[in-house]
């Protein structure tokens, strides 16, 4: 199967920063998906820089 054209980033800066601070907001909720929102809040920030 073939790529139907190139890739492109899936986030900008800006949007994983709003991306971060949503998953931070579902974690702090603490309801049914906070374990797997904090695990993904934790992966983006590793590969973000930071907004500082």
């Amino acid at each position: 199967m073939e790529a139907a054209g190139e890739r492109v980033p899936l986030l900008t800066l800006p949007e994983a920063h709003d991306l971060l601070n949503w998953l931070r907001l579902v974690t702090a909720e603490g309801e049914d998906h906070a374990p797997e929102a904090g695990r993904w809040a934790k992966e983006i920030a590793a590969r973000v820089p930071s907004q500082e």
